[in-house]
């Protein structure tokens, strides 16, 4: 047998084994802060009720709880907007341990008191969909972008999923 082939079939056997192990390994999520009690969710008038419906309920299966969907801002809430010049101008360049996150679509902004979360900020790009909204609801709850994110996270800075929650089981 051709050693080529039998190199290029060693290599294609590693690198499967590789993404397979990548795959099933546990994913560290960090969190900083949670809610006290459920939060509001209040949603501006571009923003799409069934996307963050599909989002939310996504959350919940994982344990997390969230307070009525509605269209008026309340205290205590995380609130949801479109607002894409708005985004752009809050846009940060990419820091690292800040408390907003955003390189892709969306961003977030959370504020706490002590170890509480007692509001979050999320801004959208028109168009945006409840895989991006389930995406920003993470850190509005607390969780950040993973180190060595495995693509297809749902916390993945800009290849999330709905198929991988590993790590953010409440």
């Amino acid at each position: 047998m051709d050693p080529l082939l039998i190199g290029g079939l060693v290599v294609s056997a590693l690198t499967a084994a590789g993404i397979a192990i990548a795959r099933y390994r546990k994913v560290k999520v960090p969190r900083d802060g949670r809610w006290k009690k459920p939060p509001v969710v209040a949603i501006g008038p571009d923003v799409s009720m069934t996307a963050v419906r599909k989002a939310t309920d996504w959350w919940a299966e994982l344990g997390h709880r969230f307070g009525p969907i509605t269209r008026s801002p309340a205290h205590d809430s995380i609130v949801i907007l479109v607002d894409p010049a708005r985004l752009d101008a809050l846009r940060p360049p990419v820091v690292r341990g800040a408390e907003v996150y955003g390189e892709g679509h969306g961003l977030t902004r959370t504020h706490r008191e002590g170890e509480f979360l007692v509001s979050a900020e999320i801004l959208l790009q028109n168009g945006d969909d409840a895989l991006v909204i389930a995406h920003e609801l993470g850190h509005a709850i607390g969780f950040h972008h993973p180190r060595f994110c495995p693509t297809g996270h749902m916390m993945h800075p800009s290849a999330g999923s709905w198929d991988d929650h590993r790590g953010l089981e409440a």
